[in-house]
């Protein structure tokens, strides 16, 4: 190599660029690296083991959430069911017998109730029907009627007036039921469960044998929404 390349080689040798312009650089090309490469993904602030009580906590809320819908949901629930000692009620107000020959049909062109259809699933096994007056002159008709089904028995008395048994029963707190209050009480004696409203002129009140209470419900409502 001649003196003059060598003297060009060690002067390009000298040459340095700054240490700040040097960082400068460096900064940005990483900054343009970074900016080029896909989105990372973020990882959770609960992740790993801090997720897992959380976890737990969820679980349970949902598993209480749960049992509580279930126990709102479940028919008889918060129904009040009052106590009647139905064997003290007195006899029926009919101080005049009317017509012997008043029949269920008579009831039933009356008063647009055929008992044979108000009760899906359920037997009618009898039904007698009556009609007479108050001590006041006024008229008065009543239908009893009695059902199998479910190996349940269940007894319907319905009337355009208020009977004894309707009476004892309209003293009791009444619940809502499809838009009608309904009052449920249970026999002190024999345990049946009675149930009662008005619909209209009549007044309904149904006896059913067992403490099933939840069955007994779903029967009242299947009447009240047929």
């Amino acid at each position: 190599m001649d003196d003059r390349n060598l003297h060009y080689k060690e002067a390009v040798d000298r040459i340095h660029a700054p240490q700040e312009l040097v960082e400068r650089t460096l900064q940005r090309v990483h900054a343009e690296n970074r900016a080029a490469q896909p989105a990372r993904k973020v990882i959770p602030l609960f992740a790993g083991r801090r997720a897992a009580p959380l976890l737990a906590a969820a679980a349970c809320l949902v598993l209480l959430l749960g049992a509580g819908l279930f126990w709102a949901l479940s028919p008889a629930q918060e129904l009040p069911f009052g106590t009647l000692d139905v064997a003290q009620l007195p006899e029926l107000p009919m101080a005049v017998r009317g017509d012997s020959d008043f029949t269920v049909e008579d009831f039933t062109a009356q008063t647009g109730v055929d008992p044979a259809s108000l009760l899906p699933g359920y037997v009618l096994e009898a039904a007698h029907a009556q009609q007479g007056a108050s001590a006041q002159g006024q008229l008065l008709s009543l239908l009893e009627a009695s059902y199998a089904g479910d190996a349940q028995l269940l007894t319907l008395q319905l009337s355009d007036f208020e009977t004894v048994l309707y009476g004892a029963m309209a003293q009791l707190e009444p619940v809502q039921l499809g838009g009608t209050a309904v009052r449920f009480a249970r026999d002190a004696a024999s345990g049946a469960l009675y149930a009662a409203w008005s619909d209209g002129d009549l007044c309904w009140v149904v006896q059913q044998d067992g403490s099933d209470t939840d069955a007994f419900v779903q029967t009242v409502r299947g009447m009240l929404n047929p």
